[in-house]
């Protein structure tokens, strides 16, 4: 073979190991991240329920698997950020700040998503019928899982979309009565949420939907402590 064919022979070896060395690194890039989607998923479950334990497990796989390699070079910052909150969540010390940390966590996720224009994408999907208490229920809780989606995806029309369902004729006190002992402690928490509903219909900017998720989150997790469906 002549000497110019192999080395043309010899850079499309090269070639095609940096090319599958790339397709590796971007491969791994994804797996962690889809990795860490799930993940934040979780703690965010956790938090809808007051389950310390079960988002304290989730955000040490975060903070213990490191910042996420191959992201594009000046976005490293985005992922730190990831880590530190998941690092505050796994000190956390009393549930009630766990809507809080949540909360930042999906925040900082959806940072990095927005600046770089990737990341998870969301269909809102078909709003659950909500006749009843427990319909009612089934429709916060579908509101509450939009809520968070268009927080990490950076996804507007996603964050309407639970925003628009939990923005709903609220319950009156004697729907109550045959789930709850405490009335008037689960009206005030449905009140309050629906209260937030309103104020997350109207938001238009990152940081006040973040802290409404928070709040929101933290309605979702009294309510479910009343009645016996948290820790």
């Amino acid at each position: 073979m002549p000497r110019f064919w192999k080395g043309i022979g010899f850079l499309c070896a090269v070639g095609a190991l940096l090319v599958s060395a790339a397709c590796r690194s971007v491969l791994e890039t994804e797996a962690r991240m889809f990795r860490h989607f799930g993940e934040a998923r979780q703690v965010n479950g956790a938090a809808l329920f007051g389950r310390l334990d079960v988002a304290k497990a989730a955000a040490l796989r975060i903070e213990r698997a490191g910042p996420v390699p191959g992201v594009p070079a000046g976005s490293e910052a985005y992922s730190h950020a990831v880590q530190a909150e998941a690092r505050a969540i796994t000190t956390l010390a009393d549930r009630a700040a766990l809507p809080i940390r949540s909360a930042a966590l999906a925040e900082a996720c959806g940072a990095c998503h927005g600046a770089l224009e990737r990341g998870p994408r969301f269909a809102a999907g078909q709003r659950p019928p909500d006749p009843g208490m427990q319909g009612h229920m089934r429709l916060h809780a579908w509101a509450a899982e939009r809520l968070w989606e268009g927080v990490v995806s950076r996804d507007a029309s996603i964050w309407a979309a639970g925003a628009a369902a939990l923005d709903n004729e609220p319950l009156p006190p004697e729907d109550f009565r045959t789930s709850v002992g405490d009335v008037d402690t689960a009206f005030l928490i449905s009140s309050r949420a629906h209260l937030l509903a309103g104020q997350a219909v109207r938001a238009v900017d990152w940081p006040t939907r973040t802290d409404l998720l928070a709040r929101v989150t933290e309605t979702c997790y009294q309510c479910h402590d009343l009645i016996g469906a948290g820790s």
